[in-house]
């Protein structure tokens, strides 16, 4: 392979791997999860102080972040890998390149793996949020048939708009990534 294409594929990497590095979307969706987590302790809290222990229930919900800590944990450990391997004085420019551009692979699978787990918490969290919220609101019981209709009407209103509201970022990633897997092919050329 010519050193320059060589040259400038390892260059477009170290650029990916600089806006990944520069990137505040982690503190970002970190911040959006412990929001989310705060507010639906916040609700929680209300509906145990005016309706009673029988909301306590809703504290279910939180076992929904146990596959999302591991899921992350997965996809970060990834990430780490490359990076030892990368410090290996013996590699050659394309073996080199290679690991660069499988690092930056993963680190793009890993942003796509946060944006879709904060989206599924979102979804999976939204219905219970309004159902909480309506509860506070009215302090009494309803009708199964209007309840069952609202946690419905919840349920698609938000799978609806938070599918739709990380869709450009997750695209934007699956652009870069099949620039990637394009730059490894044409690296092990």
């Amino acid at each position: 392979m010519e050193y320059d294409k060589l040259d400038l594929i390892v260059q477009r990497a170290d650029n990916l791997l600089d806006q990944f590095k520069s990137d505040t979307d982690i503190p970002v969706y970190s911040n959006a999860l412990i929001f989310l987590v705060v507010i639906f302790l916040i609700l929680l809290s209300l509906l145990y102080v005016f309706i009673g222990p029988s909301q306590l229930l809703f504290a279910i919900a939180l076992i929904a972040l146990i596959p999302y800590k591991i899921t992350i944990d997965e996809a970060a450990k990834s990430v780490r890998n490359f990076g030892i391997h990368l410090e290996d004085p013996e590699l050659d420019r394309t073996s080199f390149a290679t690991l660069k551009l499988r690092q930056l692979e993963s680190l793009i699978a890993l942003k796509h793996t946060r944006i879709n787990a904060i989206r599924f918490l979102y979804i999976v969290f939204f219905p219970i949020w309004l159902y909480m919220l309506s509860r506070l609101a009215i302090l009494r019981e309803i009708s199964w048939p209007n309840e069952i209709f609202f946690i419905g009407l919840a349920v698609l209103a938000g799978t609806v708009f938070w599918y739709f509201y990380f869709k450009p970022e997750l695209q934007k990633l699956k652009t870069d990534r099949e620039d990637v897997q394009e730059m490894i092919v044409q690296v092990s050329l």
